[in-house]
């Protein structure tokens, strides 16, 4: 388990390593010994990332895996969410983690909670008049967390490629209603450096988003990769959010695994980090 000074100077090294302008509104900060990112957003709400730092998960899983479909032991799946929550100061019960299934329903937070624990759902709606002492959870290992801001209301959005073909972050603008998101924020996930596809995905990714979404690696000719965050924020302008409003860190998952997990890089028994949003003010 990782954790204290040794942690903080980890996450402090990554977030060294985000773009300038995303760097500059995300701060190492350790609660209740778990190292995590704390993202300024506006409004009255609160952004933190978790990383594989501060856990309770051994193996591939280790540290703070917080993910029950991964293969990891479910009892230290609950005691990594027990960890977090304290950490939070919230109750467990308040912490609110759907399935993510790469599909494209978007739930309100307390709808989900409602129905009871892991509901198949790939975003999540929190307002701030209603939902003030819960948190919402978005799991990731390479998939791209969008995080969407209006003035009272926001949402997470998880989007592989699979979801942002079909429209999750135009779904995830629509269910915000009238309070349409003003700011969005990408968490961690696998950049195109890393994220090689073969080319049937490559094109059907193409003809939505255009040729600009793709790279070529270098020194690579018969490869393609995609660029997830530009795949993004081409589905946030057509929703209506311009390219000014996205502020995104380009921290890629697979080259920084020592503190955040990657699906590709590690295989499957690897673990979950995710992103944290409540209402803070």
């Amino acid at each position: 388990m990782c954790s204290g000074q040794d942690g903080v100077r980890r996450v402090a090294d990554l977030i060294e390593s985000a773009e300038p302008d995303a760097g500059r509104i995300m701060l190492p900060v350790e609660r209740g010994g778990v190292p995590l990112i704390e993202v300024a957003v506006p409004g009255p709400f609160g952004l933190l990332l978790t990383t594989r730092l501060g856990g309770a998960s051994g193996r591939g899983y280790a540290d703070l895996n917080l993910s029950y479909w991964v293969g990891d032991d479910s009892k230290v799946v609950d005691r990594n969410h027990t960890i977090l929550a304290r950490s939070l100061d919230l109750l467990p019960d308040s912490v609110v983690l759907p399935r993510q299934v790469h599909g494209v329903e978007v739930l309100e937070l307390d709808e989900c909670r409602r129905r009871g624990e892991r509901v198949p759902c790939d975003g999540l709606v929190v307002r701030a008049r209603r939902d003030r002492g819960l948190a919402a959870l978005m799991l990731s290992g390479d998939c791209l967390t969008v995080v969407l801001v209006g003035q009272e209301t926001c949402a997470l959005v998880h989007a592989g490629w699979r979801g942002l073909v079909n429209g999750i972050v135009q779904r995830g603008v629509e269910a915000m209603g009238e309070d349409l998101p003003q700011w969005a924020f990408f968490g961690p996930a696998i950049g195109p450096c890393c994220y090689q596809v073969g080319e049937d995905t490559a094109n059907t990714v193409a003809t939505l988003f255009g040729t600009e979404v793709l790279a070529i690696p270098e020194g690579r000719a018969e490869a393609v990769s995609l660029d997830l965050w530009k795949c993004a924020t081409v589905a946030l302008g057509k929703a209506g959010v311009p390219r000014t409003a996205v502020v995104n860190p380009a921290l890629c998952t697979s080259c920084h695994r020592d503190v955040l997990y990657s699906h590709r890089a590690d295989g499957p028994a690897t673990g979950r980090h995710t992103a944290v949003l409540w209402v803070s003010g």
